[in-house]
């Protein structure tokens, strides 16, 4: 599976956060990071360029901060230039996804809480959007205060992100156990060639740790599955 991530952040090249999920991609397999510029979207080829490149991929995913409760207006510039409500002849069966960084806690988006309704209600209009493209909505991802986030926090904020981009959504506990392996056996074969840093080995261990304890659970939900049937 091919995907994009077009990425709407008016100071990219500044952002913590982005600049992470960037570094990020390096590890990825079939993904291409697409930043998007006012600059870019001012030139009438590149908006047929646009649509062109869309057609190569299977998994399309929106990312973005979010200010004052929407995405930037660059995005939705974006949308405006780029789609067409007859590209469902095209669009109909892709994914997409929506990978939306919050500079505040998740609690605050609900009723009762200081934003008063949920994210979801937020980023409804991209429900609207897929729906009326036909495409698949997949499950959000949100990215809650990065900032505040410990070394560990971002190493699992990092496996999660990749497993987004990479695998079914949602994702089973079998293709995550899977996910885990193959890229713990990538990292192995990696460290024969170059020197391993601290931050890789750390996550390598993690790689291991988490493919470890899926392996237990998965045992542990066979266990019960015998003893449920005996």
């Amino acid at each position: 599976m091919k995907t994009i991530v077009i990425v709407a952040h008016p100071t990219v090249n500044s952002s913590g956060t982005q600049q992470f999920l960037k570094e990020a991609l390096q590890s990825a397999q079939e993904v291409k990071w697409h930043p998007l510029s006012w600059a870019l979207m001012q030139d009438a080829s590149t908006i047929v360029q646009e649509r062109r490149m869309l057609h190569s991929y299977t998994r399309i995913i929106f990312q973005f901060p979010l200010y004052w409760h929407q995405a930037p207006a660059l995005l939705h510039f974006w949308l405006e230039k780029v789609l067409q409500t007859t590209d469902r002849e095209w669009l109909a069966g892709k994914e997409l996804g929506l990978v939306v960084s919050l500079g505040r806690p998740l609690s605050v988006y609900r009723q009762g809480g200081s934003v008063g309704v949920s994210l979801s209600e937020l980023l409804s209009p991209f429900s609207a959007i897929a729906h009326q493209l036909q495409l698949k909505l997949l499950p959000f991802f949100e990215i809650t205060q990065f900032y505040y986030l410990s070394a560990v926090q971002k190493q699992c904020l990092l496996i999660k992100y990749l497993q987004y981009l990479e695998l079914e959504q949602p994702a089973t506990f079998a293709q995550q156990e899977e996910w885990f392996v193959k890229r713990f056996r990538k990292m192995l074969q990696e460290q024969g060639d170059t020197e391993v840093t601290l931050p890789q080995k750390e996550l390598v261990k993690l790689f291991q740790e988490r493919a470890e304890e899926l392996a237990e659970l998965k045992a542990e939900l066979a266990l019960m599955k015998e003893e449920d049937e005996d």
